[in-house]
């Protein structure tokens, strides 16, 4: 049992860091929502994977008047209906001028929403809706 042990750790060993999952957005917005301050807020899927019950991955993008490398941005997924969110909390990484929203669990159908809080070079909010089938 031992030795099975070992070749097992040994094999897991060799193979390496998984590489990470290449998300890709298509280039046109599947939709804009404005923010509480008015300012225009582009909403971007994934190329062939619209959002839907399960994990999902967004972009998110402001115009170029907004300095998005000086702003934090946190997001919580709430579906209304339930009074509830997700057990999982989204990871956002600045890429390309946007907020890549990653790891956006919607666990059942219906209506859900990311609940998006901006700070630092501007402080805003923004409502996404989105069915989910």
């Amino acid at each position: 049992m031992r030795a099975a042990t070992v070749v097992v750790l040994a094999a897991l060993s060799c193979a390496g860091p998984s590489a990470p999952t290449l998300v890709t957005f298509d280039p046109q917005p599947t939709l804009t929502v404005s923010t509480s301050q008015g300012r225009a807020l582009s909403v971007f899927e994934q190329v062939g994977a619209p959002v839907a019950r399960g994990v999902n991955a967004v972009r998110l993008a402001f115009g170029p008047e907004v300095p998005v490398d000086q702003v934090r941005l946190a997001v919580t997924p709430w579906m209304p209906v339930m009074g509830h969110g997700s057990a999982v909390t989204p990871t956002v990484e600045l890429v390309d001028g946007g907020f890549d929203v990653t790891e956006v669990s919607l666990a059942m159908p219906g209506k859900w929403e990311l609940r998006s809080h901006f700070e630092g070079a501007l402080s805003d909010d923004a409502v996404i809706s989105f069915d989910v089938p």
